[in-house]
């Protein structure tokens, strides 16, 4: 696993990859990406009602959207671009919560 890449799914889901979604498969997978940035309020997008369904109807398709663009992309630059945008965003939500706006 390295620092920058596609964080690995379930099996149910990458058993079920075709087309340009098996190549998420061939770079190593990371603690961070694209989809990880995009989606970092995934609780809240998911709710607690349904989550497995709300996340293969609304959140999948566009996370490995987000993949395939890593998988295109995949450079020492690109990965610094995910890693600095990471801190970003974990700061921000950080923030957000302790002022309560969750």
């Amino acid at each position: 696993m390295t620092l920058a890449g596609p964080r690995p799914e379930l099996l149910r889901y990458t058993g079920a990859y075709d087309g340009l979604d098996r190549n998420i498969l061939n770079v190593r997978p990371g603690i961070t990406d694209y989809s990880s940035i995009n989606f970092i309020n995934l609780d809240e997008i998911v709710g607690t009602q349904n989550a497995d369904e709300m996340y293969e109807k609304y959140v999948l398709k566009r996370k490995n959207q987000l993949r395939l663009k890593y998988v295109a992309n995949v450079s020492l630059k690109t990965d610094l671009i995910i890693f600095w945008e990471t801190v970003f965003y974990v700061i921000k939500k950080i923030l957000r919560v302790l002022r309560g706006n969750r």
